[in-house]
């Protein structure tokens, strides 16, 4: 569920704003502002892939700078669109035996929370197969499997979650906030999950839907793919994209559908917060319902569970009149 779509959102290019940061205490922090610079303007890290190299991509080195501490800030397009000179050409495009090989079934019927924990857990398995055939995916020279892979850097973002309280306090934390993708799973990482999302536009709805399922059961979540979920890490990014304004400015420089995806499990995962009295930013979901069942209503028709969402966001806004 929402531990994926950490990833999903992480994508991005476009600007890039950079400053610069030393250890001192915040007063001393000197900031450098770079605007209208494009993505492929900038000198890629020591472990880029884009050139064709056969280095391997290790989870540990992917810092997004690699001199005094920079920061980059994704400030940009559409997370659907692959720009030809941050990869490769064999990776923007779908070959039509790519298509034919390792070929993920699409959900016939909306995903439920309910289905068995054994059943999420091998339509995510064999999701990550897919990928693992995947020629795009292999020219990225993963150091893991994609099972191992993304499960560490889905750990690697519950570990750092955001700032949400106090965000607008001084301008470094917005900073922070803005580039929070950026800095914690690295620029590599990011063209890795646009190069999926490319590919796999027509899957990642049921998947997101499976690692809901199976989120519900931390233990169960844990012995599958070793992650182990903190419920405030999560609560913390949910309410990241719905109130702070770092999270809704990555939901808006993403499509309309990801947006709406993200928005419905982020409602959700406050919700649980909610009736489990640990709503300890005082999120009021409330805006956020009326908002997405708009949106959904209006302009959700490519969304394949759009249904599901509507009938579970009708639920939350007849229970919280």
């Amino acid at each position: 569920m929402l531990p994926f779509l950490l990833l999903i959102c992480s994508v991005g290019g476009g600007a890039v704003i950079a400053f610069q940061y030393f250890q001192q205490k915040p007063s001393e922090e000197i900031l450098v502002v770079r605007e209208n610079v494009p993505v492929a303007a900038q000198p890629l890290p020591a472990a880029s892939l884009s050139d064709g190299s056969q280095q391997q991509y290790n989870l540990t080195s992917h810092s997004p700078s690699s001199q005094n501490g920079s920061i980059a800030i994704d400030q940009g397009e559409q997370s659907g669109s692959i720009s030809q000179s941050e990869l490769p050409a064999s990776q923007l495009a779908v070959q039509p035996e790519e298509q034919q090989a390792g070929t993920i079934d699409q959900p016939e019927a909306p995903g439920s929370s309910h289905q068995e924990p054994s059943e999420s857990r091998a339509a995510i398995e064999a999701f990550y197969s897919h990928l693992d055939q995947q020629p795009y995916v292999r020219n990225f020279h993963f150091d893991s499997a994609s099972n191992v892979y993304f499960s560490q850097l889905i750990q690697k973002m519950l570990d750092t979650p955001p700032v949400v309280s106090g965000e607008t306090n001084d301008l470094f934390t917005i900073l922070q906030n803005t580039a929070h993708f950026f800095r914690v799973v690295g620029r590599q990482n990011i063209l890795a999950m646009k190069a999926i999302i490319s590919h796999e536009h027509q899957s990642y709805e049921k998947i997101l839907s499976d690692f809901y399922s199976i989120s519900k059961q931390p233990d169960y979540l844990r012995e599958s793919f070793s992650i182990d979920l903190k419920e405030d890490a999560l609560y913390d990014y949910a309410g990241f994209f719905l109130t702070t304004m770092g999270g809704r400015l990555y939901l808006f420089r993403r499509d309309s559908s990801l947006r709406m995806i993200v928005s419905y499990y982020s409602i959700l995962v406050v919700e649980e917060a909610v009736q489990s009295g640990r709503n300890r930013h005082g999120i009021d979901i409330r805006p956020a319902i009326d908002n997405l069942i708009g949106e959904i209503e209006n302009s959700g028709n490519q969304l394949q569970l759009k249904e599901h969402y509507l009938d579970n966001l009708y639920d939350l806004k007849e229970k919280y009149l």
